[in-house]
């Protein structure tokens, strides 16, 4: 479980630090999303699912040191069959000042969640990926929760 904790008002750059640092802990070489995109740059495998962490917004890039190439997905465009350039995010983060202290404040907006409505497309495929398989967002938040 993530640790969320309130800070002293005068440290909001430490407060804003700390959310994004609970946020890159969490999304760094998520399974299976890591592999699998990297299993399809090196041609083992070709990705059908678009990655959980999709559902935290789009476009999602995916860069390896130990393979040539990056993989770029989009939301995908049925009427046009091509892709966005953008899906926002539906995560909401803020820090909200209470007395003496700021707490860091996650907010789940409800609307269409990227990489399932609309899916997710490799740039420059022309189809769409399956949805994902679970929501990385939903499953991040559950861990601030510990649920």
């Amino acid at each position: 479980m993530l640790q969320t904790r309130s800070f002293p008002r005068a440290q909001w750059d430490a407060a804003l630090a700390h959310m994004g640092a609970q946020m890159q802990t969490f999304r760094l070489r998520y399974a299976p999303d890591y592999q699998d995109v990297k299993d399809h740059l090196l041609g083992a495998r070709p990705i059908q699912f678009a990655p959980n962490r999709a559902s935290f917004g789009l476009p999602l890039s995916f860069r390896y040191s130990s393979a040539r190439g990056n993989v770029n997905l989009a939301p995908y465009n049925e009427e046009g069959r091509t892709t966005n350039e953008r899906h926002g995010s539906l995560l909401h983060l803020r820090l909200a000042a209470i007395q003496d202290k700021v707490h860091p404040l996650y907010v789940r907006m409800d609307g269409a969640v990227p990489g399932a409505d609309p899916p997710a497309a490799l740039r420059g495929q022309g189809r769409p990926l399956r949805e994902f398989r679970e929501s990385a967002m939903d499953k991040f938040l559950a861990t601030l929760t510990g649920k």
